[in-house]
């Protein structure tokens, strides 16, 4: 057209005719008028595409199907219109179906709630696996179905669980009086409650262990009562000290706390019940032998002394607490077992007193002897020994005769015994006295076992000493009774003066005794500072060498030189640690010499003392009245009878568990020109220290120097074969 217009301009200007030029403009005019309603037709469909393709990819097809159909008024046959048409009809099924399934999924996941909620977790994963099928859902409801099935495994394993844990507690709670079989329960109850996953479930579950525990606990601590109450100490602290194992289980702190504060309360009240219980019994032990030994006819001691009613105080004694309650025990049997020797010799013989006050000496002195082969049978008292001795004694001074050398067997034969624990001595006497003074391993081995036994239990020690001091007080009692029956036969004014002198020992003994007690708390005193000491140098030991650690772990990651300089500097510390070590081991070694040596010297000065305190009396007590007419026959544990008018010495040893000789006791058997023999004893310990006796009670060194020889009852003409030895 712009050509067209050039071309009528130059027409004009040129005064050309070309009629075609209007008539190809004017054609030209219309086909460009066309030419633009085409194109804003074309506009007009390409924006209804674009606004279409807008709200489809908004997914907003409802909007975008009305859109794409004004499409139809400008090119109602578009296939680009039918492609669009069809995209959304496919969207539309598409959105219906996924819908479906979205109704179908809320379905599914419901039943998992309602089943879940009642517990039915295999119906639940049922139900929620459904939802695997549904392909149309978000992949996040997918994915939720994996989750979802995790926590139902969870609680299926949790019902189990539950089942398990609800079954091993019932059989937990069903154990009566059985610690080994309740303390597997809980082990298996704890196990499977440690399997739990919410931290909120296994407090709840050991909240009801503890309350199964804490009845099992009172049931024991109820057991350990009643025993308790039965004087069955011992078996009440062990069923206290083995219900503290199954309160180990207890989870709650608190709890715990107060349940063992309370059985040791108990295990010190069980402790100290026994311990006042054993002081009763040993003080009602004690009342019984002197009773016995008491037991005499002679009148002059009393009416408590004889056996009417003494042998009815023994059996009250017996008959009561706490003597009844351990009848069976080996000191009470003991007791029971004399005590019918007594009475088989005090009942019958009453009657029979009268006969030894007959006019005529030979039937009265024949009575007597009877009398006292019926008391050497029976083990009576040395008040009643005396009492016979003292019968014959005067018969004898009446009748004025020489006793004949060959009078008649009454007696049965008296078998010597070895001491309990002890055998015979065949050896070299000087190498015995070595093996008990001089053994380098055996005075190794005590410092050792010292040592042991002063930490396992101070306390143990301190009672042992209490025991010795007790059997100190004890012999020096039998002494002094044993005196007191010398002494009946001087002088009112000098058994006077001997009770007072008696009294003075005792005050003696009890002074020591304190002296003793007090050497004995320093000693205790030091040893519980040298054990503290020997904790203070471990744990400085332990510091130092995990601080060595600590430091060597470090260097290590910097250079090897570095290490090999610390291993250089960690052997030295050792080596400085083990000579503390070295060190402190040889002051508690002297520690304990030192506390054995206190205890030694603590004994010499008591029996220094208590010798000191009996050397004025000695005097006059060394005179044993030993006349006797009447054959005991002594016999050695093989049945034969020791020779008369001989003097035959045995010895016999004691060994410690590590075949150590710790003591010995020298016998010497002195029997008379008429067959009566007596027995002499010095019994030697550990410490060398000794004790002496004749016939088994106390007697002083100085009668054990010039009697036991045998020097004063011998007469000359040398040993004499015993004749009629039964």
């Amino acid at each position: 057209m712009d050509y067209l217009d050039t071309a009528i301009t130059a027409q004009t200007n040129y005064k050309l005719v070309d009629t075609s030029l209007t008539r190809k403009k004017s054609l030209l005019q219309k086909a460009f008028s066309a030419q633009q309603l085409a194109q804003q037709k074309q506009k007009s469909i390409d924006s209804l595409f674009h606004v279409g393709d807008s709200l489809l990819a908004l997914l907003k097809w409802q909007d975008a199907e009305k859109t794409y159909k004004l499409v139809l008024k400008f090119d109602p046959k578009s296939e680009k219109l039918q492609a669009k048409l069809k995209t959304i009809a496919a969207i539309k099924k598409e959105e219906d179906d996924r819908k479906k399934e979205l109704t179908a999924c809320k379905k599914n996941r419901d039943d998992c709630t309602r089943l879940a909620s009642g517990k039915k977790y295999k119906e639940a994963i049922t139900a929620i696996n459904k939802n695997k099928t549904l392909m149309r859902i978000p992949q996040s409801l997918r994915d939720a179905v994996a989750v979802t099935v995790d926590s139902l495994n969870l609680l299926i394993k949790e019902q189990n669980l539950d089942k398990e844990v609800k079954t091993a507690m019932d059989a937990a709670k069903k154990i009566k009086g059985n610690n080994a079989a309740m303390k597997s329960a809980l082990e298996k109850v704890t196990a499977l409650i440690g399997n739990y996953e919410s931290t909120a479930k296994q407090a709840t579950t050991f909240s009801e262990l503890d309350r199964t525990i804490t009845q099992y606990v009172d049931g024991e601590i109820k057991k350990g009562y009643d025993l308790q109450s039965k004087q069955d100490y011992d078996k009440a602290i062990q069923v206290y000290d083995q219900t503290k194992d199954i309160l180990a289980f207890t989870h709650d702190a608190a709890s715990k706390q107060t349940k063992v504060s309370d059985i040791d309360q108990k295990v010190e009240a069980a402790k100290k019940a026994k311990e006042q219980d054993l002081q009763n019994f040993n003080v009602a032990i004690t009342k019984v032998k002197n009773a016995l030994d008491s037991l005499t006819f002679d009148a002059k001691y009393g009416a408590n002394y004889q056996p009417k009613v003494a042998l009815g105080i023994v059996k009250t004694l017996l008959a009561n607490s706490p003597l009844k309650q351990k009848l069976t025990t080996p000191e009470v049997s003991a007791l029971k077992t004399r005590l019918t020797k007594l009475e088989s010799y005090f009942n019958p013989n009453a009657k029979l007193l009268k006969n030894m006050a007959v006019k005529d000496s030979t039937k009265a002195l024949q009575a007597a002897n009877e009398f006292l082969t019926k008391a050497g049978v029976a083990e009576v008292g040395k008040l009643e020994m005396s009492f016979l001795k003292n019968k014959i004694d005067s018969i004898q001074a009446k009748m004025k005769i020489t006793p004949a050398a060959s009078s008649s067997n009454t007696v049965r034969g008296i078998i010597l015994s070895p001491p309990p624990g002890a055998k015979l001595f065949t050896g070299n006497p000087s190498v015995l006295q070595t093996s008990l003074s001089s053994s380098a391993d055996r005075q190794a081995q005590r410092v050792r076992n010292a040592w042991d036994k002063l930490k396992a239990s101070v306390d143990d020690a301190n009672y042992r000493a209490a025991v010795q001091h007790e059997e100190a007080v004890r012999a020096n009692r039998n002494f002094v009774e044993t005196q007191e029956a010398v002494r009946s036969q001087l002088s009112q004014a000098e058994a006077e003066s001997a009770k007072k002198r008696e009294s003075a020992n005792r005050e003696l003994v009890n002074e020591t005794q304190t002296e003793i007690a007090e050497r004995n708390l320093a000693n205790q005193a030091l040893t519980e500072r040298m054990a503290d000491i020997q904790d203070e140098q471990r744990n400085r030991h332990d510091s130092i060498m995990a601080h060595q650690l600590d430091n060597h772990n470090l260097a290590r990651e910097a250079t090897r030189d570095f290490v090999d300089s610390m291993n250089v500097l960690k052997t030295q510390k050792e080596v400085e640690a083990a000579e503390q070590n070295k060190a402190l081991d040889q002051a508690q070694r002297k520690a304990v010499n030192d506390n054995q040596t206190a205890i030694y010297l603590a004994d010499q000065a008591a029996l220094e003392q208590t010798k000191r305190a009996q050397r004025a009396q000695e005097e006059r007590m060394n005179f044993v009245k030993v006349e006797t007419y009447t054959p005991n026959y002594l016999k050695n544990d093989s049945g034969q009878c020791f020779p008369w008018n001989a003097m035959t010495e045995l010895v016999y040893t004691y060994e410690d568990a590590f075949g150590f000789q710790i003591g010995k006791v020298v016998r010497r058997v002195v029997v008379n020109a008429q067959g009566y023999g007596v027995v002499y004893e010095q019994t030697v310990n550990e410490s060398g220290t000794s004790s002496f006796t004749l016939n088994g009670q106390p007697i002083t060194e100085n009668i054990w120097l010039h009697d036991s020889n045998g020097s004063p009852f011998l007469s000359e003409g040398g040993p004499i074969k015993p004749p009629n030895c039964p």
